[in-house]
């Protein structure tokens, strides 16, 4: 069951080029959300404590400290995701002999889409946070390290997005539609913002690198 983060990037690479359902587009998403909020924070340790910076420092040292938390459950959400789907392959999987096996079945199935679309809205929520805190970092980051406050934010959108997929995919199978329409305006709401700001950061950078 789930994603062992601890093996090597190519065991990870060889896991998701298998047979296997898991781990998959979710998982991937994450750990690129995780990625992008790693370089976030490299480029909070060449900012803190270099010359030309000092005015910005505690505002670095205040994106370092931020980013902790999104980085640590992106990490997580690698492995959550897979078992996630791992569950909605197992309910579907359940007896359906009898009229109460099949009512069983449907609720778990149900339950287990649920918790299927509600992990990668979670990873799509992290990496908005990551977009907010690069947009805010762009135009005062280290000016040796801002491409990579660009490549961030390229690859926390592009996470953001492939969750995105992620939920949409189970919600199509939920029947419960006040869920559905709860969830879809989230996404709707984060994708807004995390445009906005993947824009803004891009364009600092862009202008910084001139």
């Amino acid at each position: 069951m789930g994603v062992d983060l601890g093996r090597s990037v190519d065991a990870f690479l060889k896991d998701l080029a298998s047979r296997r359902p898991t781990p998959g587009g979710g998982s991937a998403a994450a750990l690129a959300g995780s990625v992008a909020g790693a370089l976030g924070s490299m480029v909070c340790r060449l900012t803190v404590g270099k010359k030309g910076y000092e005015a910005v420092e505690e505002a670095f040292r205040g994106y370092s400290r931020e980013l902790r938390e999104p980085r640590r459950r992106l990490r997580a959400l690698v492995s959550e995701d897979a078992d996630a789907f791992e569950a909605v392959m197992t309910a579907f999987r359940m007896d359906r002999s009898t009229t109460e096996e099949k009512e069983r079945r449907t609720t778990a199935i149900q339950a287990a889409l649920k918790k299927a679309a509600e992990v990668p809205l979670e990873t799509a929520r992290h990496c908005a946070d990551i977009l907010r805190l690069l947009r805010a970092m762009s135009g005062d980051a280290n000016k040796n390290a801002v491409s990579d406050v660009g490549v961030a934010a390229h690859m926390s959108l592009a996470a953001l997005r492939a969750a995105f997929l992620n939920v949409d995919i189970n919600l199509a199978s939920i029947s419960d539609s006040s869920f559905v329409k709860r969830l879809q305006t989230e996404v709707e709401g984060l994708e807004r913002r995390a445009v906005e700001d993947h824009e803004e950061a891009v364009v600092i950078v862009a202008r910084r690198l001139r």
